[in-house]
């Protein structure tokens, strides 16, 4: 019969449902097409946002000053941290204790040349002329290269100002102060190829006051090595006499 052939006829179902496929359809159509699994694995990626490097000639903060510092010390300092201590301008109230840590930093690592360099640019601010503590790594580096005259000179400059030292510094500064002076008379005494009995006095005036300098401190470790030194020279001038 008809009626049992209609309730088997899916025709009407289909009819009905017309309407909700053709709202499907233009869905798909509007949808954005979904990305391509394949090509984005191999496109490159967007590049990585960095950060803003420093200016040139930024301002160092304190921190990153005080940060730095202990690298400096340890000869640690990053390629990256010297750059920025090295841009800071002579004028630049932060430059001595910038190029300061640049100077600690190759001392540490044995750059005599870098060394060298930054305690030039050191010396050639004026108020550091008469800075004390740099006064002596500048004597002691004319030790090393035996300009005695000279570093003789700096080491005399180092004590008319050694009360501008922090006290934190008193002690091993000025005990490096009196062997340089001793050190120095005793270059120029064999310099002068035993001649100048003055220079050799001057020796002796300097580590008799290594001497007394470092038994205050009850250093008799280095009151010793200054007793060798001083027997040494003493026999040395009972022969000029």
């Amino acid at each position: 019969p008809e009626t049992a052939t209609r309730a088997l006829d899916p025709l009407p179902q289909f009819i009905d449902d017309e309407p909700e496929r053709k709202r499907n359809r233009r869905k798909e159509r509007d949808r954005e097409p979904e990305p391509d699994p394949a090509r984005l694995e191999f496109e490159p990626p967007p590049p990585p946002v960095e950060s803003e490097p420093a200016a040139d000639g930024a301002k160092i903060a304190s921190g990153e000053m005080d940060r730095w510092s202990k690298s400096a010390f340890e000869g640690r300092l990053s390629p990256g941290s010297a750059e920025r201590l090295a841009g800071v301008e002579i004028d630049d109230p932060q430059f001595t204790r910038a190029r300061t840590l640049l100077y600690l930093n190759a001392k540490k690592r044995g750059q005599l040349e870098e060394q060298r360099g930054h305690l030039r640019l050191l010396m050639s601010v004026p108020e550091n002329q008469y800075n004390p503590v740099l006064l002596v790594e500048h004597a002691r580096d004319a030790i090393e290269q035996k300009q005695y005259g000279e570093a003789l000179k700096r080491a005399q400059v180092a004590e008319q100002h050694w009360a501008r030292m922090p006290s934190s510094l008193v002690f091993t500064r000025k005990a490096l102060i009196y062997e340089i002076e001793a050190n120095a008379h005793t270059g120029l005494f064999f310099a002068s190829e035993g001649r100048d009995a003055n220079e050799l006095r001057g020796a002796i005036r300097g580590w008799e006051k290594f001497q007394r300098h470092v038994a205050r401190k009850g250093r008799n470790d280095m009151a010793s090595r200054a007793e060798e030194q001083l027997q040494r020279l003493r026999e040395l001038e009972e022969r000029l006499k």
